[in-house]
């Protein structure tokens, strides 16, 4: 381990395994290699979930290689936000990317990539990997007709949990506070910043800092700001030299400039349109989904595209391809699940899902129907006076609604 590196020197000093610390030059030694290839430092990607006396890890969660683990040389030690001492087999972890992109991350075309049509601008792919082409890194996608597209950073954009990208503006939907003190109240102004190193949450800088949360902890202040690759539906008829457009036709944006009344969409079977922004309304799908929402899997599946297991988080990339019934989603072992409405659970505030266990931290009355310490179980999302609340069935209360502060989340094996 180098324990002493003068600036402008060329040599450093190192302690080595049951020795003193010894002066050798820099060319004399080279960077240790963990197992998988990863060094000290890479950013990393977990793909399991972890609870242990150190922490919890959930699949998706960003941390930092930090060495190789003591006692077992075939296991790297990374740190992550909830779990400081990960021990990990390499191939438990994904590296990250070009552009801080992971392997599974969704992503939208900027650009028609070549004369065949495979892949359109909006269109909506998966990240399956890194390219190298030229000397230059890109990233390897995977589209609905293309399996492995090698595109530029700059002709994709990151599509963030809930649909969200870089540069929105939202408004909180939660009152939160931290044990240092900073709060977070309804209403409360911020912009999305990017990915969250905690799986599924975005990063948001409010005024009193950057807030990671769940994307049904927010709502857009502008709901009618557009984006490449929405999917929307025609509100008007329209026919001009670039084309005809019926009401209730089906688009994807394809251009959206900033500060503009209008946007360009390419509608089923035709070129390009311009038109204005309040003649469009955003598609919704089965069940009143959008394209970004988080949903859990009620059935298991396994086909050509991967597995999907009873309780798997993914997000709605779309409608089914051929089956207007259906909404295409996305899975960490399934990347297009073409899915019934009725086989799918929304995430709820907080990141909960109908089913989830949560111990009450208070006394809701005076009655003793709940009381803190009493298990209930999620079954549903409440409103009250605008703020989002838990809709929760213990033994001696079948509806209480709850704040999120007011409940704790047991995860599986009873740990919190």
């Amino acid at each position: 381990t180098v324990i002493s590196a003068p600036a402008g020197k060329d040599w450093i000093r190192c302690r080595f395994v049951g020795g003193a610390s010894v002066e050798i030059r820099s060319s004399e030694v080279k960077r240790e290699e963990l197992p998988g290839g990863y060094y000290v430092g890479d950013i990393v990607f977990s793909k399991v979930a972890l609870a242990d006396s150190e922490g919890t890890l959930a699949i998706g969660d960003r941390g930092s290689v930090i060495g190789p683990c003591p006692g077992d040389r075939g296991k790297i030690l990374c740190r992550f936000a909830k779990h400081a001492w990960a021990s990990m087999l390499h191939d438990q972890l994904d590296p990250e990317l070009a552009g801080g992109y992971r392997i599974g991350d969704i992503v939208i075309s900027k650009v028609d990539l070549d004369d065949s049509g495979a892949v359109l601008i909006g269109d909506r792919g998966t990240v399956v990997g890194a390219a190298t082409v030229n000397g230059s890194e890109q990233l390897l996608c995977a589209f609905a007709n293309h399996a492995s597209a090698s595109l530029f950073l700059d002709q994709v954009e990151h599509e963030l949990p809930g649909g969200f990208r870089a540069g929105d503006i939202v408004l909180s939907r939660i009152d939160l506070k931290e044990n240092s003190g900073f709060t977070l109240t309804i209403g409360d102004r911020g912009t999305v910043v990017g990915p969250s190193p905690v799986a599924g949450k975005i990063d948001i800088r409010f005024r009193a800092g950057d807030w990671h949360l769940y994307p049904c902890a927010v709502n857009r202040e502008v709901p009618s700001r557009w984006h490449i690759g929405d999917a929307v539906v025609s509100k008007i008829a329209k026919a001009d030299g670039e084309g005809t457009v019926a009401v209730g036709e089906r688009g994807i944006v394809v251009s959206a400039p900033a500060g503009e009344d209008w946007i360009r969409c390419r509608f089923v079977g035709r070129a390009s349109v311009q038109i204005r922004s309040s003649q469009v309304k955003r598609e919704e799908l089965p069940g009143g989904y959008h394209v970004g929402d988080i949903v859990f899997s009620k059935v298991t599946l396994t086909d050509s595209e991967g597995t999907l297991a009873i309780g798997d988080r993914g997000s709605v990339i779309g409608a089914g391809p051929g089956d207007r019934g259906k909404i295409l989603c996305r899975f960490a072992k399934h990347a297009w699940a073409s899915m019934l409405h009725d086989q799918l659970d929304p995430e709820l505030a907080g990141g909960y899902r109908i089913g989830d266990i949560v111990i009450s931290k208070v006394d809701l009355d005076d009655s003793g129907a709940l009381m803190i310490g009493d298990r209930g179980t999620v079954v549903g999302a409440a409103t009250v006076n605008g703020s989002e609340q838990l809709l929760c069935a213990f033994a001696n209360h079948a509806s209480a609604s709850l704040f999120l502060d007011q409940v704790e989340h047991e995860l599986p094996g009873g740990f919190r």
